[in-house]
């Protein structure tokens, strides 16, 4: 879902509320509140969301992810690293990491690669991509430029 994240919070709230009040007359064919289904299947991407940032921590950052939504004209690029710093001042960095990269390797399963070099920063397991057989992104994760390179399971390690 590419619609910034600072409106998540009160949705997901309001489904659980509204679910648990009408729930049993309904008949409601759901088995769990609605935010289980948000957690268990949605990823949010925002690229500048002040507000989001300060209910990022209590909609949990497991599914949320920043872009840099590059060529876009809603890009943060050339000025990601500041818009990065800016927006997660005082977070931790454990949070910060997971939203800025994280969240995106363990759904994409990409392999890690420092960009400008054959380096692996970490190899994580990967899954084959129907619609590429290569293409990449670039994301900030501690401070380095880090290229994602996203490869077909039969690409050549």
């Amino acid at each position: 879902m590419e619609s910034g994240v600072g409106w998540l919070g009160y949705l997901l709230e309001r489904m659980d509320h509204v679910y648990r009040k009408h729930c049993f007359w309904t008949r409601s064919a759901l088995k769990k509140p609605p935010s289980e289904y948000f957690y268990d299947h949605v990823y949010a991407t925002f690229q500048e969301d002040r507000i989001g940032m300060k209910i990022a921590l209590d909609v949990g950052a497991h599914n949320l992810m920043w872009a840099n939504d590059h060529p876009h004209t809603n890009t943060t690029w050339p000025e990601s690293r500041k818009v990065i710093g800016e927006h997660f001042q005082g977070f931790p960095r454990e949070a910060r990491d997971q939203i800025v990269g994280g969240n995106a390797a363990r759904i994409h399963h990409p392999r890690w690669q420092v960009a400008g070099t054959s380096r692996r920063a970490e190899t994580l397991p990967f899954a084959r991509t129907p619609s590429r057989s290569l293409t990449s992104s670039y994301i900030f994760d501690s401070g380095s430029c880090v290229k994602l390179v996203y490869r077909d399971a039969d690409a050549p390690c």
